[in-house]
C-alpha cells in the first residue's frame, strides 16, 4: 500500500499552480463571454463554470468583466433585481 501527502508541496509546484490558476481564469472569462451572447442570470453563469462561491465568481469573473464593459446588465437601473441579467456588450468586442 502507498499513501501520498496530499499536504506536500514544493516552491515550484507553488509557482507553476498560480500560473496556470491565472491562465484559467483568463480561459474562463473567455469562456463566459462567449456564453453571454445571450442573457443570462448570475446563477447560471455560475453554474456554467461550475462554480458555487458567489463572493469568488464575482471577485474574479463579473465584475472584471462589467468594469471593462464587457458584459452589461439588463437592468443597469436594478443592479440588485433577482431579475438581473448580463449579456455581451456587443459595441466593446
Amino acid at each position: 500500500i502507498t499513501l501520498w501527502n496530499v499536504n506536500y508541496s514544493t516552491d515550484q509546484d507553488t509557482d507553476q499552480d498560480t500560473d496556470q490558476d491565472i491562465l484559467s481564469v483568463e480561459e474562463r472569462r473567455l469562456l463566459l463571454i462567449d456564453f453571454c451572447i445571450i442573457p443570462r442570470s448570475r446563477l447560471e453563469m455560475m453554474n456554467f463554470l461550475q462554480m458555487k462561491h458567489n463572493p469568488t465568481f464575482r471577485v474574479n469573473y463579473l465584475n472584471p468583466l462589467l468594469e471593462k464593459g464587457i458584459l452589461i446588465m439588463t437592468l443597469p437601473d436594478k443592479p440588485n433585481s433577482k431579475y438581473q441579467k448580463y449579456v455581451v456588450n456587443a459595441p466593446n468586442l
